[in-house]
């Protein structure tokens, strides 16, 4: 066995390199506080990551159009349209057609018309419609998505504004001859043609997806005794009706059964006829 003062050295050695481990181990070990924020900073770097190459969201033009039938006593519908009508002044709005048939011959009258309102005023617009004299019967808003129509008059728009100012360069170079010039006025000239009709096509989308447009139609409010008044001669009518169907239906009946044995009877008679001619001559 080997002398203790011999080993004694490589004991000492040995525990020194395990204590320096131990040591190194616990330098790079996280503490529980460090190992808790760690996600929430990775959390973080992601959610920063996606809000960098996120794409801003494409703006969406919507054509609205909402159709109301409002009931209105018959001498009131005049004043209700009126009414209506100041209302959509106020709210800067464009009245695009209006009409109104007054009673005669017994005719109730009748009213409609046709509104753009602007779009943050639409909803204080339709809150108005129904009061005193109106009542909404029917309500219904129909939506056309135009943001493909408007994109591409835009882009349109833009390329023709580009090759507008090219042109006009053109036209300033003195290096272009006269057969040159006259080319690229022509061109120039088609050029703002074009941009024009598509201005004007812009405006008209423009109006169709700022204002949202309100067609509203007024019939006339029929009192209890008006509404039963007819009910008898209604009924009359419908049973007149149901009687001469049924008759007409037993008629076709009748003839179409009757036709089934007339041909061949007539054709009998006709060999009978035929034979007993035959046999007296």
């Amino acid at each position: 066995m080997a002398p203790t003062y011999r080993v004694l050295p490589l004991y000492l050695l040995l525990a020194l390199s395990v204590l320096t481990a131990c040591g190194r181990k616990q330098e790079l070990a996280p503490m529980p506080g460090d190992l808790a924020a760690a996600p929430a900073a990775l959390s973080k770097r992601a959610d920063a990551g996606e809000a960098a190459s996120a794409e801003p969201a494409q703006q969406r033009y919507l054509a609205l159009t909402h159709r109301y039938t409002i009931e209105s006593a018959p001498q009131r519908m005049r004043a209700v349209i009126d009414a209506h009508l100041q209302r959509c002044r106020e709210l800067d709005c464009v009245v695009q057609s209006e009409s109104f048939s007054s009673p005669a011959n017994d005719s109730l009258p009748s009213g409609r018309i046709a509104v753009r309102v602007a779009r943050k005023q639409a909803s204080a617009f339709a809150a108005g419609l129904a009061g005193p004299g109106a009542r909404v019967l029917r309500q219904v808003t129909d939506t056309e998505d135009r943001t493909l129509q408007v994109v591409d008059v835009e882009a349109r728009i833009a390329n023709l504004q580009q090759l507008r100012e090219r042109l006009r360069a053109l036209m300033g170079d003195v290096r272009s001859g006269v057969k040159e010039l006259v080319e690229i006025e022509r061109q120039l000239a088609e050029t703002q043609g074009e941009l024009d009709s598509l201005a004007a096509q812009r405006k008209v989308l423009a109006l169709e997806t700022d204002r949202e447009l309100f067609e509203i139609d007024y019939l006339s409010q029929r009192s209890a005794v008006e509404r039963g008044m007819l009910d008898p001669v209604r009924d009359a009518l419908l049973g007149v009706g149901h009687t001469v169907a049924g008759s007409l239906s037993a008629l076709i009946t009748f003839v179409a059964g009757a036709l089934v044995w007339l041909l061949p009877a007539w054709l009998l008679w006709r060999f009978l006829r035929s034979r007993r001619q035959h046999d007296q001559d």
